[in-house]
């Protein structure tokens, strides 16, 4: 797990939009298969919890990296801050739609871009 990001992504309903000012991320600094984390300075609202590790260390979403979109048992995807236990499982980025213009289904531009900067660091 060392070297993933769990990024909380802000929704705005009343845009039907994400926030990049208002998600924030965390760097998982443990290893092995499984690593709590907790995204903290959340604002009150709503998030998708979104998982990611670059796996060939090229700064991109694209295979062989790993995503995960928190989904409860429900298939919701929104969560609140305070939310715990939650489980996020990562997946090869193919099983989320990668496609031709290097954009994830279901995930903003800004969203990938901002899972492209954090993954350089």
């Amino acid at each position: 797990m060392r070297g993933s990001w769990v990024i909380a992504l802000y929704y705005d309903p009343s845009q039907d939009a994400f926030d990049q000012e208002r998600s924030k991320g965390v760097q998982i600094g443990q290893d092995g298969r499984q690593a709590p984390f907790s995204v903290s300075g959340l604002a009150a609202g709503q998030y998708v919890l979104v998982g990611f590790k670059d796996m060939d260390r090229d700064g991109q979403v694209s295979p062989p990296d790993y995503l995960g979109i928190y989904t409860d048992s429900q298939g919701n995807v929104l969560i609140t801050p305070g939310q715990s236990g939650l489980s996020l499982v990562m997946e090869l980025v193919s099983a989320y739609g990668y496609g031709y213009q290097n954009t994830l289904v279901g995930l903003p531009s800004w969203a990938v871009d901002v899972l492209r900067v954090l993954a350089g660091r």
